[in-house]
């Protein structure tokens, strides 16, 4: 049995937090789009079809650094990535 010391508790709760935010970043663009989108097509008189592609856009937007988590190292991957996004999510906000 193993017993927690307090620099481990306080790195597992930041690890926790960190996760949590980044879990809520991640669905931050899909939830954004799907609230707005009715705005969006009413300001440019989109139908459905239409709407259908800018979806897809944000979607397909994904792909391309898919295939690069997939390879190892992971870790500095995910931080790069986390460390670039972020920040310019919050300045689109």
């Amino acid at each position: 049995m193993t017993t927690r010391t307090p620099a481990s508790s306080s790195r597992l709760t930041l690890t926790v937090g960190l996760c949590f935010l980044v879990a809520l970043m991640e669905g931050l663009d899909l939830q954004a789009a799907g609230i707005a989108a009715v705005g969006i097509a009413n300001a440019f008189a989109l139908d459905k079809m239409q709407m259908g592609w800018i979806f897809s856009a944000g979607i397909l937007g994904l792909l391309p650094g898919a295939p690069c988590l997939h390879q190892p190292p992971r870790q500095p991957r995910c931080c790069c990535g986390c460390a670039i996004s972020s920040p310019c999510w919050w300045c689109i906000c």
